[in-house]
């Protein structure tokens, strides 16, 4: 999952492998303009709702976040920071064992 990526949580099974494109355009509410990119790559346990993952960014990150879940074109709050790789600072990642519930309509 990247350079500081997690193996994930004990027992974990990872059984989705998301792969997603961060930019202004996705923003939601409100597209932002903005030359800034990235790329998500996020494995989830379908089953307890751990997660694990790593982004890459166009820039040098300070800090970064993931939000969710949400239906498309709606905000959603942050559910958990990710850490910055020491050694790379456009690598961004954060350990498995977090989970997430998915949006209801």
């Amino acid at each position: 999952m990247g350079a500081m990526g997690d193996s994930g949580a004990q027992g974990a099974q990872f059984d989705l492998l998301l792969k997603v494109p961060m930019s202004g355009e996705f923003e939601a509410p409100t597209p932002v303009p903005t030359a800034a990119v990235g790329t998500g790559t996020l494995a989830v346990d379908t089953t307890s709702g751990a997660i694990t993952g790593s982004v890459r960014v166009s820039f040098d990150a300070t800090i970064a976040h993931v939000h969710g879940p949400a239906f498309a074109g709606d905000a959603a709050g942050v559910v958990f920071a990710l850490v910055k790789d020491p050694n790379d600072a456009r690598s961004l990642a954060r350990a498995a064992g977090h989970g997430f519930s998915r949006p209801t309509s």
